[in-house]
């Protein structure tokens, strides 16, 4: 009940739905899936959880399919309809299905793409083959055409010449003749195209699959290919415009039963039975190379590449192209140019070379020509689009490249753009937006003014350019388009441009209105990052226009300006509101908040709310000691609205402060009514007294609930108020009325009284009077009050007061005279039964009569007093718990009994019949003995005695029912009531039920003889049934529960009946007396039960008695299987003679037939027994039909519960009958413990009679089973049908009568083993040939092996090994036997069988595995494609064939075992060629890594080889540990030079460790120069202290590249890197920087005159010209020398201090004073000789700039390491390097450092050049200040002067002469109700 749904481009994730339909099919192109349940249809869309459509369809759905994205086809016997997922269409009936596919399987339904032409598909089996039939439908004709067939497709192909595309139709078809496959043009040939010429070729079958026929066609359109899969798995391909076969090999040993065009590659999927997933497609990359070299066919080969654009045909079009273009053929050549694939030919060169032809006669010119092909064929590529544009352009003919950019011939290239952009700008833009080119597309929007695309373009393209350029360059157009531009600049979330660099740009032009509106819409978001830019807005209109700054700040729109500067501003420009808002500080808040008359007072109290409580105070404060009367209304608001953050106690303080009562009654007043404070309406209260305002008093006393009632009540008493009811209604909320009436009758004020109990609250009459009593009033006066009042008060209240006080009798005139009124009120009742029975006024009298008191109150009134009084009450009221408990107490349980039997009420008789009840007894004898003999009611004697079944009270319940039943009452011949009375004695007492059993006749007797049979009265039953003559189930007693057979038998003899006699023999039968059954039998005259008989006779092989039993049987009736039995029973007595004659003569045996045909035999056994089970006349159905059987004794009792005349039924009908006199009885029905219910559970009582009867159906050990599981039974007499009478003999060993027996019929498999057993193998084997079964075949083929008949064998086994399923039964038979030779001789000869199948060559591998290993690999390497590859896996690995083993894991791709096994076992199994193959296909990278270890141990010298294979998957990381670990890095160095360029850390740690090592300086400054992936600091720190200067060198190289600058430079000092080889400054070695000092001038000061031409040496005495690149010392200049500033290459051996100046010996060194030769390269004072430079000297400057300290000081930028090192060349008393380190970091030197230095060191001459160079910059710098200064001055000459001298304040200006702006437009806001005002500070005075 689930689908699975997996996505091809998704396959790792399937989606599995639990979906329950017969079938399923999902859309091809989207997650839509149509269900099929039944005739039901359903097409959900899984993505939106829905249903599309529903539709259920009148005929069974024989195949559905989707043949388009919308569209199912629907196939039925009878008609296909096509059912469109759009609208709510149904189904649509298309055509009706052709009468030659009647009975046939559809397996296919397929379209054109046009959908007119439909072809069905089905397959039938006819004459031992399968027959293909296809139904071909035109839509458009409306007619059918049925085709023989198994496979089609429908198929577009354009042919050459062609304007449209023709459809094809393909199909194929395997006939008797061979199989074809036919390619046709359906329908007419399109307007101007040339028919398809039909073809027709064959398809080749192999020997092998001569049954093979097509099941499976798909055409793939991009390489024009037809797909076609036949039923063994073989693929077909064909060439769709030729018919040519391409491909056929066997790609599935399964059927591939679906398939589907696969859209990725043009081929075809499909899905075998094993579920494997099987994709075909053309491998482009070979298929032209294919067809032209192996298929021998180079015109398809061509054909293919040209339509498919395949690669392959290079060669050939080059070819052709060339041979045409040099016959001149210039047309046909730009054809196969234009038409070759990959566009080989469209180069530069083919153009030069149609540039170059020359035009003929007549004909345009061959590179129009070639031109003209090109744009015929599709789209020119760049180059040829720029050609061909170029003279186009020239001519001018814009239109034709317009035209052609419209058809999209020419391919868009900048190049292209650029060209045409000189002629038109907008086709330009067109062309970059072609060729996506954002940078010019972006400067032709800008140049043709489309500046709102600009930005939209570049989100779309992701391209950034220089906004704020952009920004500029649109300002100069104009403002507002620059400010449309910003806007969408900063539209985004993130802005294409920096919102800062905007607002400069608008502010450079002065542009505040355009500013201001770009800032507003640009910050509307808020955001904290832009606080600045808000300040920035704010100020600016601050400044110019403060309405529009008071508009933006009253909107609220920012938050994160700076408050304090905007506050400041604010109050400057005259908005003290704002200024308030902008106030952080109290001091500037008090000083301007007193000011109220300025403010708004609604702004003012809101302000308060943004205050801190202490700050808001202090405010209230100032404002009311400032003005109090002024400002008392505006605190009291504040007041009013913050007090809960202020505090109310704080508040009224302040209010107190000032003695301000009436402020303070305000304060509250406004809060008072929402206030839950006590305190708060305490002091309102007092402020109200004090103010005068009784009226509210009296309010906020009667209303409030939140003040204190005891305080306010004291507070009011000693305020002595004229008028007393605000203290009245205190005192009456809070009940205070007996110390109100204490103080109003102490203080004379009794008037207030009557005024309270009359007027105020006339409830508290009560209260009033016990007060009044007291304070011993007058008896009088509280009559009075009392008869006064008319107001509603509660009498018991008045009761209880005055009961209280022993005052009753005071109100019995009242109570009499509310009574003589008519007054119903139980309370007023109530007082005056009390008052009669204290008074003994005829109580009992006045209880029965009244009808209006309480009973339960009266009632417990009464209980000590008098019970009988309290019983009377109770009895009354129905007070039943109440009664109950009185009567108890008292002992009157004879009025309880009448009482209870009276009431009638099941739930109180539970009550008083509860085990727990101690007074349970005497109550029930009080019932039994009175109360049930007085009543006649039937319906009071129901309820008891349910309540009595109900109380699970079995024995008082036979008292009472014996009552009712057996002392002769009205009651005694009731039905149910003795029916109720023999179970309740089977329960509780059994003594007694035999005694009812024979006094009583009018009981259900069947059914009450069941229960007892469930209760296991076996006799109590069997006297029942004896006693009303069910003799049946009399004896079925006798049988199965008394088990007393001879009872039994002396019962059938009196009896006499057949039926007894039947259930005796049954009996007999079971109890295994087959002799005795048999007469039983025999004397029922019952033969029904004979394969019973059978059965029993079988077992205890009593053959000759069951001979007698079936003639007898015989004689009633001549079934098949009693003739079938009589048959084997005279087998079985060896009469052979009469088993002849039998046989041969006519009978109902059956000797041959098989129980598949027996059981829809109506004449057959199996049959018979079968429809004994429904047979209404048979035993077992007489069984079985008791539970059913209306009159049956089973059914009994539970067909009387639902039968409208049965006494059952009367007994459960009369439970709810009004009147029914054993209305008890029916909970009896549910109570799980009452008979009643037992005996309705029986039907599923698994222990009771009636559920024993009923599940002997089921029972396994019962008579009815055992006849119904004999079907099944394997062992059974009843399977001997089954086992045939000729297998029953065989299996008894009676072989020469199955050999009769066998011949007799024909069954040839059993003869034979009849025969084997007999020991003729020969006429085995030819019965086997004649049976022709596999079965046979291996009982004969084991046979001849146990006799060793192994030739007899080997026949029978060629017909065994074919068959997959018996192989392996038959190998294990041989090996088990040691027939090793001859069972692989057997192998061998099947191999060449038509059938041999992939388990036989698997098994003969494994065979030679083990017993012939040298023959193994030349099988595997002949068959291993049709071996299981794993099966001989295992094989070989237990038979240690490690070769083999690698060759099979090589082949199964299990390259990762192919690894390890080599590795394992490298003596056998490992090949240097094999590895490196294998092991770059592993998955395992692992293996890699175990791969180095065992190469490291194995073949360490191949060990690069090996590392150069797994480089491209390797981590070199890990390889660099493990091979340092192991210390063979050296080994593997050309593995770390080859894989440095990945600049992986490890590799280059390594690599530069390893140069190290070598002393290679220059390979380590190379790698470290080139690939920066290292610990440069760690290793700068291990070169730090290396013995070669060198390395050295490199350290403070690597400090330098990490800026550590002052490790870097204090290495350079203490290896004297900073001067050359002649101590020499090394600045004074090379070019002097134009500008840093005077023009040749020699910054050591040597030379006087100072200035030289320029190529001059500082240095030359004679300050002669000097060629660049010579020595100024050097007698003859011809010489060259490294110290010029090229730092040329010296010519070998020459050296520059070398006095002579002659050439040197190669490798001579110029101090050597014999200037002998030197080994090349090495120096004669390097100590170790190391290898230097051919003809360098290590101390040459020139060849190594070693002026590193100088030259890391400069590039530091730090002016500390600056002046470090110039000090410390102080320090070390060198001068040059002092003038050097001058010039080197002059931009870091303080020129006043370095005159103290130079004044402080004597060194004035070596700082003068740096000192005159400084003063040249100053000088300069002066010089254009100046000229900057004059300027100005001369610009502000020429304007006019302004008569006003600064600006002044907008609020003490007058009108001003600017002239007035035009009104100021909205910024992109507009404040609510703001007018922008005009710019130019114009306002009116």
């Amino acid at each position: 009940n689930q689908v699975v749904i997996i996505d091809l481009s998704d396959p790792s994730n399937p989606i599995r739905r639990p979906i329950t339909a017969d079938s399923a099919i999902m859309n091809p192109a989207s997650k839509v899936i149509a269900l099929k349940a039944a005739r039901t249809l359903q097409i959900f869309n899984m993505e939106m959880k829905s249903k599309v459509k529903a539709h259920t369809m009148t005929d069974e759905v024989m195949f559905w399919k989707w043949i388009s994205v919308n569209t199912i086809a629907l196939v039925t016997d009878t008609a296909v309809y096509h059912w469109s997922m759009e609208g709510d269409s149904q189904p649509i009936k298309i055509f009706e299905r052709h009468a030659s596919l009647a009975g046939c399987q559809i397996i296919n339904y397929r379209t054109d793409e046009a959908q007119k032409w439909l072809l069905l598909i089905g397959i039938s089996a006819q004459q031992n083959r399968v027959v293909g039939a296809m139904q071909l439908y035109s839509v458009d004709r409306k007619v059918s055409q049925p085709i023989e067939g198994h496979a089609a497709a429908f198929g577009q192909y354009k042919l050459e010449g062609n304007p449209n595309p023709s459809t094809l139709f393909c199909f194929a078809v395997r006939s008797q003749a061979g199989g074809k496959l036919h390619i046709i043009e359906v329908g007419q040939p399109a307007a101007g195209n040339q028919p398809f010429t039909k073809k027709a070729v064959d398809v080749f079958f192999p020997q092998e699959a001569q049954t093979d026929f097509p099941v499976a066609m798909q055409i793939g359109p991009k390489h024009g290919v037809i797909y076609l899969i036949t039923k063994y798995g073989y693929i077909h391909m064909y060439d769709l415009e030729s018919g040519m076969c391409i491909y056929m090999n066997r790609i599935s040993a399964e059927t591939i039963f679906v398939t589907a065009a696969h859209e990725s590659t043009s081929g075809i999927i499909g899905v075998n039975k094993k579920g494997q997933v099987l994709s075909v497609c053309v491998e482009e990359e070979n298929i032209v190379n294919y067809t032209t070299n192996v298929l021998q066919n180079p015109e398809l080969g061509l054909r293919m590449a040209v339509r498919s654009d395949l690669p392959g045909a290079e060669e050939l079009f080059t070819h052709k192209f060339n041979t045409l273009f040099n016959q001149g053929n210039y047309a046909e050549a730009a054809k196969v140019a234009a038409s070759a694939p990959k566009g080989v030919l469209r180069t530069a060169e083919t153009i030069r070379r149609f540039q170059s032809a020359p035009a003929q006669g007549g004909q345009a010119s061959p590179l129009l020509q070639y031109f003209g092909v090109l744009l015929d064929r599709g789209q020119l590529n760049k180059l040829e689009s720029v050609e061909l544009c170029r003279p186009v352009l020239q001519q001018g003919r814009m239109q034709l490249l317009e035209k052609w950019l419209k058809g999209e011939k020419l391919e868009c290239s900048e190049e292209l753009g650029d060209l045409v952009k000189a002629a038109d700008p907008t086709l330009a833009l067109s062309v970059y937006l072609r060729a996506n080119v954002p940078a010019k597309v972006i400067q032709c929007f800008a140049e043709t003014g489309q500046y709102q695309k600009i930005v939209l373009y570049a989100k779309k393209m992701g391209y950034s350019p220089d906004w704020i350029m952009l920004l500029r360059s649109v300002m100069r157009s104009g403002p507002d388009q620059g400010l449309q531009f910003a806007q969408m600049l900063v539209q985004d979330e993130e802005p294409l441009a920096n919102i800062d660099q905007v607002v400069d740009v608008f502010m450079e032009g002065n542009l505040v209105q355009q500013c201001t509106s770009f800032l507003l819409d640009a910050l509307k978001n808020n955001k904290p990052e832009e606080g600045h830019l808000q300040t920035r807005l704010l100020e600016m209109n601050l400044i110019h226009a403060p309405q529009v700054a008071d508009a933006i700040l009253g909107n609220q729109m920012f938050t994160h300006y700076d408050r304090a500067h905007i506050a400041q501003l604010c109050e400057k420009a005259g908005l003290l509101q704002r200024a308030l808002e902008h106030f952080t500080d109290l001091y500037d808040i008090k000083r301007a908040i007193v000011h109220t008359h300025l403010l708004n007072p609604e702004w003012l109290v809101n302000f308060f709310g943004s205050l801190s409580v202490g700050d808001s105070v202090e405010c209230l404060r100032a404002m009311l000691a400032a003005n109090l009367r002024q400002n008392l209304q505006l605190s009291v608001q504040v007041a009013s609205k913050y007090h809960e953050q202020l505090g109310t106690a704080t508040l009224v303080e302040l209010f107190e402060s000032f003695k301000s009562y009436e402020g303070l009654f305000y304060f509250l007043g406004s809060i008072v009514n929402f206030s839950q404070e006590p305190e708060v309406h305490f002091k309102y209260i007092q402020a109200a007294c004090k103010t005068g305002q009784i009226k509210e008093v009296e309010r906020i006393c009667r209303e409030s609930s939140c003040y204190d009632p005891d305080r306010v009540k004291n507070f009011l008493k000693e305020a002595k108020l004229t008028d007393q009811l605000p203290l009245i209604i205190v005192c009456d909320r809070f009940d205070f009325v007996h110390d109100l009436v204490l103080y109003l009758y102490r203080n004379n004020l009794q008037k207030y009284i009557e005024i309270y109990v009359q007027k105020v609250n006339p409830s508290r009459l009560p209260v009033v009077v016990g007060g009044l009593l007291d304070v011993d009033c007058s008896e009088d006066v509280i009559k009075s009050l009392i008869m006064a009042v008319r107001g509603d008060f509660s009498t018991d209240l008045l009761v209880d007061e005055v009961e209280k006080r022993n005052r009753l009798k005071l109100l019995s005139s009242w109570l009499e005279a509310r009574a003589q009124e008519g007054s119903e009120e139980p309370a007023t009742h109530n007082a005056l039964a009390k008052i009669y029975i204290d008074s003994n006024n005829s109580p009992e009298r006045f209880l029965r009569e009244n009808t209006y008191y309480d009973s339960a109150t009266v009632g417990r009134y009464c209980e000590k007093r008098d019970p009988h009084l309290a019983f009377v009450a109770y009895e009354r009221g129905q007070c039943d718990l109440e009664l109950i408990k009185v009567c108890n107490e008292n002992s009157l349980f004879k009025s309880e009994a009448r009482y209870l039997v009276r009431r009638k009420d099941p739930d109180l008789w539970a009550v008083v019949l509860e085990e727990d009840n101690p007074y349970r007894r005497a109550l029930i004898d009080q019932v039994v003995q009175t109360a049930l003999s007085e009543t006649q009611d039937p319906e009071e004697v129901s309820v008891t005695v349910k309540a009595f079944m109900t109380a699970d009270l079995p024995n008082e319940l036979i008292e009472l029912l014996e009552k009712i039943v057996l002392d002769n009452s009205i009651f005694s011949e009731h039905r149910n009531l003795q029916n109720l009375l023999i179970l309740t004695a089977i329960k509780a007492d059994r003594t007694r039920v035999m005694e009812y059993i024979n006094r009583l006749d009018n009981y259900d007797a069947p059914d009450i003889a069941n229960i007892a049979i469930s209760n296991e009265l076996f006799e109590e039953a069997f006297s029942i049934f004896k006693k009303f003559d069910v003799n049946t189930s009399a004896i079925q007693v006798l049988i199965e529960h008394i088990g007393n057979l001879d009872r039994a038998y002396e019962f059938a003899e009196r009896c006499g009946e057949g039926a007894v006699w039947s259930q005796l023999a049954r009996a007999q039968l079971q109890k295994n007396l087959v002799k005795e059954a048999i007469d039983s039998y025999i004397r029922a005259d019952e033969p029904s039960a004979y394969m019973e008989v059978v059965d029993a006779a079988s077992r205890s092989n009593n053959w000759e008695d069951l001979v007698k039993f079936l003639q007898m049987a015989r004689k009633k009736a001549r079934e098949s299987y009693v003739e079938t039995e009589l048959l084997f029973a005279l087998a079985k007595t060896n009469r052979l003679s009469e088993l002849e004659e039998f046989v041969n003569g006519p009978n109902n045996a059956h000797i041959q037939q098989a129980l598949t045909s027996r059981v829809s035999d109506p004449g057959s056994h199996i049959q018979l027994l079968t429809s004994r089970l429904s047979h209404p006349g048979s035993q077992i159905q007489a069984l079985t039909s008791r539970v059913s059987d209306p009159g049956s004794q089973i059914l009994g009792l539970t067909s009387r519960v639902s039968d409208p005349g049965s006494q059952i039924l009367a007994l459960t009908s009369s439970f709810s009958h009004p009147g029914s006199h054993i209305q008890g009885l029916r909970s009896w029905l549910s109570h799980p413990a009452s008979h009643i219910q037992a005996l309705t559970s029986r039907v599923s009582d698994p222990g009771s009679h009636i559920q024993l009867l009923t599940s002997r159906l089921s029972h396994p050990g019962s008579q009815i089973q055992a006849l119904t599981s004999r079907v099944s039974d394997p062992g059974s007499q009843i399977l001997g049908l089954t086992s045939r009478v000729g297998d029953r003999c065989y299996e008894e060993g009676m072989f020469e009568a199955a050999k009769l027996l066998f011949n007799n019929v024909s069954n040839f498999a059993r003869l034979a083993s009849t025969l084997v057993h007999l020991g003729e193998y020969q006429a085995a084997v030819d019965s086997a040939r004649k049976a022709n079964s596999t079965r046979t075949w291996k009982e004969v083929c084991f046979a001849c092996v146990d006799g060793e008949e192994f030739r007899l064998a080997q026949i029978c086994g060629l017909h065994i090994v074919i068959h997959a399923d018996e192989l392996e039964e038959l190998i294990s038979y041989y090996q088990e036997r040691g027939y090793f030779e001859e069972l692989i001789m057997l192998l061998e000869a099947a191999l060449g069988l038509e059938r041999a199948h992939m388990g036989m060559f698997t098994e003969l591998a494994i065979l030679y595995s083990k017993y012939k290993p040298q023959k193994m690999r030349e099988h595997l390497e002949l068959f291993w494609s049709r071996v299981n590859i794993p099966k001989v896996l295992r094989a070989a690995e237990q038979a240690h064939l490690w070769a083999e083993l690698v060759f099979l894991y090589d082949k199964y791709e299990e390259f990762d075992n192919a690894v390890i096994t080599m590795i394992a076992h490298p003596t056998d199994a490992w090949r240097d060629a094999s590895f490196k193959e294998i092991i770059s296909k592993v998955a395992n990278v692992e293996l890699y890594y175990k791969s180095l270890q065992f190469y490291l141990e194995y073949k360490p010298m191949l060990l690069n080889d090996l590392l150069t294979v797994l480089a491209p998957r390797l981590d070199h990381t890990r390889a660099v540990t493990f091979f340092s670990k192991v210390n063979q890095l050296r080994l593997v160095k050309p593995y770390l030079r080859s894989v440095q360029s990945q600049n992986n850390r490890a590799v280059n740690e390594a690599l530069n460790s390893l140069l190290t090592e070598e002393e290679d300086f220059q390979g380590l400054r190379a790698s470290i120069d080139a690939y920066d992936n290292f610990d440069s600091i760690s290793l700068a720190q291990n070169l730090e202290q290396h013995e070669l200067i060198e390395f050295r060198r490199l350290a403070a190289y690597l400090y330098k590249i990490n800026q550590r600058w002052a490790q870097s430079i204090q290495l350079c000092k203490k290896d004297n890197l900073y001067k050359c080889s002649v101590g020499h400054p090394l600045v004074l070695h090379r070019t002097v920087p134009t500008g840093r000092y005077p023009t040749g001038r020699c910054p050591t000061g040597q030379y006087p005159t100072g200035r030289y031409p320029k190529g001059r040496c500082p240095q030359d005495a004679t300050h002669r010209t000097l060629p660049t690149g010579r020595c100024p010392k050097d007698a003859t200049p011809q010489d060259a020398t490294p110290q010029d500033a090229a730092n040329s290459t010296l010519p070998t051996g020459c050296y520059p201090q070398d006095t002579a100046h002659r050439a040197l010996p190669t490798g001579c060194y110029p101090q050597d004073a014999t200037h002998r030769t030197l080994p090349t390269g090495h120096c004669p004072q390097g100590a170790a000789h190391r290898t230097l430079p051919t003809g360098r000297c290590p101390q040459d400057a020139a060849h190594r700039t070693q002026n590193d300290a100088m030259q890391y000081a400069s590039e530091s930028k730090d002016r500390e390491q600056a002046q470090a090192l110039l000090r410390w060349f102080l320090e070390e008393g060198r001068r040059e390097c002092f003038a050097a380190c001058l010039f080197s970091s002059y931009d870091l030197l303080a020129p006043d450092v370095v005159l103290e230095l130079a004044w402080r060191h004597g060194l004035m001459d070596f700082a003068m050049p740096y000192f005159t160079q400084v003063m040249r910059e100053y000088l300069t710098k002066v010089d254009k200040l100046e000229e900057a200064e004059s300027k100005r001055s001369n610009e502000e000459a020429t304007e006019p002067s302004s008569i006003v001298y600064g600006q002044q304040l907008m609020l003490t200006t007058g009108q001003t002469p600017v002239a007035p702006q035009p009104g100021y437009p909205g910024y992109g806001y507009t404040a609510p109700g703001y007018t922008p005002p005009g710019y130019g500070f114009n306002l009116q005075p």
